[in-house]
């Protein structure tokens, strides 16, 4: 993958607007291809395997070219902002699989420490009941910023505002929280 650069990040911010303000299919087709296989390999990093990871990277580029008007690129970095649809799309369809009786579990997906927080093994077992019991261990913050992250999706920044404390807070909270989980999990670090 070649470096970001600050003039990759303008293209990509003109290239969503272009697509927002004229519905521009060149400017999709454009994002489209450079997005596609990082984001597909993102998913594939988290679990999404398959005809169903294939399915869910197409929802995922099908958000983007349906929110593209929502972009904000004083909030975020597009790639940023992309990645984040697809974590929330992820989240989506792993809460979709476990109300229809689905035995996979909410695996957290934060894009930064918490991406390989559990196995896929643990995923697919289903530990979601041992995970709920080992954060009753956890002091009362770590608590409350590993469910919101983990069960509920919220991102960094609505944790901070929900707890109504620092972002940096929620972050070495999650990483803590995160150290003790794997470690009474047995998952090496």
């Amino acid at each position: 993958m070649e470096p970001s650069t600050e003039a990759d990040g303008t293209r990509w911010v003109r290239v969503i607007q272009r697509i927002a303000a004229d519905r521009d299919r060149e400017a999709f087709a454009e994002l489209y291809d450079h997005f596609t296989p990082r984001v597909s390999a993102y998913l594939r990093r988290q679990g999404a395997q398959g005809t169903a990871g294939d399915d869910l990277v197409q929802e995922v580029m099908l958000a983007v070219w349906r929110k593209a008007a929502q972009f904000d690129a004083t909030r975020a970095a597009p790639s940023t902002w992309l990645f984040r649809i697809a974590r929330n799309q992820l989240i989506d369809s792993l809460r979709k699989q476990t109300a229809r009786g689905g035995d996979q579990a909410h695996q957290s997906v934060d894009d930064e420490e918490t991406a390989s927080a559990l196995t896929t093994e643990q995923v697919e077992t289903g530990d979601d009941n041992k995970i709920l019991r080992l954060m009753t261990e956890l002091p009362k913050l770590q608590n409350e910023v590993i469910y919101a992250s983990y069960f509920l999706g919220q991102s960094h920044g609505e944790i901070a505002d929900s707890l109504a404390i620092p972002l940096g807070s929620v972050k070495s909270n999650l990483r803590l929280a995160f150290r003790k989980l794997r470690a009474s999990l047995g998952v090496e670090l």
